[in-house]
């Protein structure tokens, strides 16, 4: 019963240790992005990419992993702010996970196409890159609205903890899967698929770059 109670114990202090510390160097480091960022005149699409994934990744760091570090592990998971705040913040954990992988979805998107269509870049014809932002921003508003009611404060024996609320396996098997999907894999799936268009332009440009230079050499001699 003391081994027990000692492992819980070493367990609740390395999860708020390790989320505080990372909370930490989160808000630090992309807190200093911004204020670098704002503090410079006529910023590029690029950096206002960056700007607002740094706003994005300060906000995880704020919410969902100083969250975690407070209620988890200061707190050993006991919630006292009530179902209504204990819904808010699951909601606003997932938020500000779908924007920050938005955010970096767009910017593949954007690097895509500034690579596909270079002249419209430097021209400024081509100027989607607002439009992206606003359009991440508002879907990590919309999407997680889906968890208000598979969430709530849940009362174990004489405490109350802020806990999903599914109770059937299929439920829990939806939840995990959906949230693995929209957090993790459409994003990785997305930013490749990015990333491996702009490879084969660029490849597609060198090559014929390089049959090009050939061909002078050949007409030269």
């Amino acid at each position: 019963m003391i081994s027990n109670m000692l492992n819980n114990h070493v367990t609740y202090v390395a999860i708020s240790v390790v989320c505080l510390l990372m909370a930490a160097v989160i808000i630090f480091l992309n807190g200093l992005v911004i204020f670098i960022l704002a503090r410079q005149k006529g910023n590029n699409r690029l950096h206002f990419f960056i700007f607002h994934l740094a706003i994005a990744d300060l906000c995880v760091g704020l919410v969902s992993v100083l969250g975690d570090g407070v209620f988890n592990g200061i707190l050993r998971g006991e919630w006292f702010l009530g179902d209504v705040m204990c819904r808010t913040w699951r909601y606003s954990t997932f938020v500000v996970l779908i924007v920050s992988n938005n955010l970096l979805i767009g910017m593949s998107v954007d690097r895509y196409l500034a690579v596909r269509y270079p002249l419209r870049a430097i021209t400024g014809e081509y100027r989607p890159y607002k439009a992206i932002i606003i359009g991440s921003w508002v879907m990590a508003l919309l999407v997680p609205v889906w968890t208000f009611p598979y969430t709530g404060a849940v009362l174990y024996e004489t405490t109350y903890y802020c806990d999903i609320t599914i109770t059937t396996d299929l439920g829990w098997k939806l939840y995990v899967g959906f949230t693995l999907l929209l957090v993790f894999f459409v994003p990785f799936l997305a930013v490749s698929v990015c990333y491996i268009g702009i490879t084969l332009v660029v490849w597609k440009h060198w090559r014929e770059s390089k049959n090009l230079t050939e061909m002078n050499i050949i007409s030269e001699g």
